[in-house]
């Protein structure tokens, strides 16, 4: 917990997905408690608190991280994949994104 503690300092810079990634920890409402503590104890600037807060707010109408759009018994029910480490790797590939922004921004490969 203590080690993502110092993320707070670059959540207003994170793409959208990132930050959502970063807040579906398990673990995001003690990091951010202990944020808060430390910036009560230290500077007093809260402005990453109130930012993760509002954010926290306008993400709760949908979950943080979507469903895949398939999972690994998909793939080997309709597309006859082999059992195996490349499942996961198909599975991860089939997440959608997260925001308009990544899809938007992130370079993707082209077709050969």
């Amino acid at each position: 917990m203590v080690s993502r503690h110092m993320q707070f300092m670059h959540v207003k810079e994170m793409r959208t997905a990132k930050l959502k990634r970063f807040m579906a920890a398990e673990s995001f409402t003690m990091e951010t408690e202990l944020h808060r503590v430390d910036c009560d104890s230290s500077n007093g600037f809260r402005d990453n608190y109130d930012f993760v807060r509002a954010k926290k707010e306008e993400f709760a109408k949908e979950p943080l991280i979507p469903k895949p759009l398939m999972s690994g018994h998909d793939l080997i029910r309709d597309f006859e994949v082999p059992h195996g480490p490349g499942i996961g790797e198909s599975s991860a590939q089939s997440k959608p994104n997260n925001s308009k922004e990544d899809f938007l921004t992130k370079k993707r490969p082209t077709p050969s």
